[in-house]
């Protein structure tokens, strides 16, 4: 208790080194303390510019300070700025020239609580205050008890001011619930001369029933009495005037919680962002909380796609099932669409069907496959599609193939049938494939072997309805596909299903069969597709090969329709190209022969020279 003294008014005491500090609260044990033996000072106890508190261990005055009437108990020199508290001690028989029990200075501030002032003197004939002198400062009185105290000069037995302020108050401390006890009316003075004030019921004021509010009550100003924290607040310590609130992420439901371990974290699944709840809000559909004490709704996590929550206040999220899927913060699962399936738990899409295969329901595990003879070549089938007629089913069920020739099918076949009709009839493929058998009709037959209606050959035809082309007559003939042959005109053949000329140096009449060479004296044929021969004219013969005429030489002649020409006679001669030969000529008078005629040339004359003449003749 020596602690909380640290300085003397006079130099007659020495100070304790390690004295109470700023702000210390100094609990002091039940008994009595007295001052002898110790410095002859005039106080007990000088707490000097220190503000904190001091107090009995219990409420009930249980800790005497006894001056033995020699000196003062305590004295406060100034309180540093701030309020020194002293509750619930005893102070007797402190005796000094004033405030025998506390004296007060240097604006010290200070509340007494709960305090006995008692057989307190002031020996001065000049100033009084047995019990308090306050020349300065601020007093609080609080259930503040006085009694058989004394003032030498009757000024204040019990209180004696000069400047101080000093007020009584009827009601208990703060943190303390009750009402004290009225006493007796107080003895108190003001010094003449000065401003000092005491205010209050100016009463002598016992405990009464001031109790401290414990741990898990607080004291109504209101009624002055302690009541229960309410839900969602606590007090964990005694005399306290306002309940804490459960902060974020715990909540208390129950009233007088005395801890903050009363508040409890907000389970699993909850949170609470507001202070003194007394309950937590859960986590949204589609959320969760894994762990507790959560303080922020963004707390709650989202279930992750392929779970789902549907309840609120969940700490986990369950999967979804086969067959369904979630996207984030899902508050159920959805069944996979017609089209698709999931074979997997805690899917976050579904799988399109592929090609070939569907789902026609939802929340499929698989998709099936098509039926052979039905297709779908697009993903995410929700059905599949008949195979036209003239198709049947491939088996990768993701197309129709064509009927191959010879073969049919009805919708939605699986495969294609051969055509089992009688002669003429075959199934014909196209780009759709064959529905039905067809009758080969005229110009066409059924070949069996490619089931297929093929055109008749040229050279041959058909009426239809058979399964081979007839070979057309001896001079007759048929272009491809032909339902009927036909004669060849003059001067063709039947070739090849057509009719064809015949070549030069050939003929032919209507109704031949092949092309004859011309062989007939002079005769030839220079034009193809000639029906009869010409003969060669006068001058000219036949050429090798028929196709054309040649002139007769110099020297020879034809008179036409012969296969030569014949050469001139003695003394004859011709020309190209002559029809006959004539005589040699004689030179005319005047002139000479310079060269005889022959076959092939005429007689050559030129003019007599100069001086000479001829009669003509040779």
């Amino acid at each position: 208790f020596w602690k909380i003294s640290n300085g003397c008014q006079y130099p007659l005491c020495t100070p304790i080194i390690d004295a109470m500090s700023r702000g210390d609260e100094v609990v002091v044990s039940e008994g009595e303390y007295k001052c002898s033996p110790c410095d002859s000072g005039d106080t007990m106890y000088q707490i000097t510019d220190i503000y904190g508190q001091v107090r009995c261990e219990k409420d009930n005055l249980s800790c005497k300070l006894d001056g033995e009437l020699s000196r003062k108990v305590i004295s406060v020199p100034g309180t540093g700025g701030g309020t020194l508290t002293l509750r619930s001690l005893h102070l007797l028989r402190g005796s000094v020239y004033n405030g025998g029990g506390l004296s007060t200075s240097n604006s010290a501030v200070v509340t007494l609580e709960l305090m006995r002032f008692e057989l307190c003197q002031a020996t001065s004939s000049t100033y009084g205050g047995g019990a308090i002198f306050a020349p300065t400062g601020t007093l609080n009185l609080y259930g503040v008890s006085f009694s058989s105290n004394s003032a030498a000069n009757g000024n204040g037995a019990d209180i004696c001011v000069n400047y101080a302020s000093i007020t009584v108050h009827n009601n208990c401390p703060d943190g303390y619930g009750g009402i004290p006890t009225e006493g007796n009316a107080l003895d108190t003075y003001i010094n003449s001369g000065y401003t000092g004030t005491i205010t209050g019921p100016t009463n002598s004021y016992s405990k009464g029933t001031c109790a401290v509010c414990t741990a898990g009550t607080f004291l109504n100003s209101e009624t002055q009495s302690c009541d229960s924290c309410p839900d969602g607040k606590y007090t964990d310590g005694d005399g306290l005037t306002v309940c804490s609130d459960c902060p974020p992420g715990r909540y208390d439901s129950s009233l007088g919680s005395s801890t903050f371990g009363d508040c409890s974290l907000c389970a699993k699944g909850k949170f609470n962002e507001v202070p003194g709840r007394t309950y937590c809000d859960n986590c949204g559909v589609g959320k969760y909380r894994a762990e507790s004490g959560a303080a922020l709704r963004s707390d709650c996590l989202s279930c992750a796609a392929g779970t789902y929550n549907d309840s609120p206040g969940a700490a986990s999220c369950a999967s979804c099932g086969r067959g369904k899927y979630s996207f984030e913060m899902a508050p159920t699962c959805t069944d996979c669409a017609p089209g698709k399936a999931s074979n997997q738990e805690g899917a976050s899409t579904c799988n399109d069907c592929t090609p070939g295969t569907y789902t026609s329901a939802p929340a499929q595990l698989t998709c099936t496959e098509c039926a052979l003879g039905t297709y779908t070549n697009n993903a995410a089938s929700v059905s599949c599609a008949a195979c036209p007629g003239g198709k049947s089913g491939n088996a990768d069920l993701q197309r129709c193939d064509l009927c191959p020739d010879g073969k049919y099918s009805n919708p939605a076949s699986a495969s294609c049938a051969h055509c089992n009709h009688t002669a003429g009839y075959v199934s014909l493929a196209g780009t759709d494939g064959a529905t039905i058998c067809e009758f080969c009709g005229a110009g066409f037959r059924a070949n069996k072997d490619a089931h297929q209606c093929e055109e008749c050959d040229a050279g041959t035809y058909s009426v239809g309805g058979s399964d081979s082309c007839l070979i057309c007559p001896a001079g007759t003939n048929g272009v491809k596909g032909s339902m009927s042959c036909s004669p060849c005109p003059p001067g063709t053949i039947p070739a090849g299903g057509t009719c064809q000329r015949c070549a030069k140096g050939m003929y032919a009449e209507f109704g031949a069969t092949s092309c004859s060479t011309c062989s007939g004296p002079g005769e030839y044929s220079d034009a193809e597709g000639s029906a009869v021969c010409r003969t060669a004219p006068a001058g000219h013969k036949p050429n090798a090969d028929r196709t054309g005429v040649t002139m007769c030489t110099p020297g020879t002649y034809t008179v036409g329709g012969s296969d030569s020409c014949e050469s001139c006679g003695e003394g004859e001669t011709s020309s190209e190209g002559a029809a006959g030969c004539s005589t040699c000529a004689t030179c005319a008078v005047g002139r000479y022969k310079i060269s005889n005629c022959s076959p092939t040339s005429e007689t050559q004359c030129g003019d007599c020279p100069a001086g000479q003449a001829s009669m003509g003749g040779e």
